[in-house]
């Protein structure tokens, strides 16, 4: 009987910096940073459109929302 193991490698990202008044320049930084890493700095560049509920997407569709957000 063969057995199956599997494993998971977690990487957990530090929480972003909470501006307090002081240093901005320096936070915003830190900030930009941090929403690179996460993959996120494109929404803030160029905003997100959030997907239309109840509308029935095709296979293709979902693909390219797929591919969209892995990149």
């Amino acid at each position: 009987m063969a057995s199956t193991s599997t494993s998971f490698i977690s990487i957990s990202m530090p929480s972003p910096s909470i501006f307090t008044g002081d240093n901005y320049d320096y936070w915003c930084i830190k900030m930009k940073l941090f929403l690179k890493a996460s993959a996120l700095w494109e929404i803030m560049e160029i905003g997100y459109e959030e997907k239309k509920k109840d509308v029935q997407y095709t296979d293709a569709e979902l693909k390219k929302f797929s591919d969209d957000e892995m990149n």
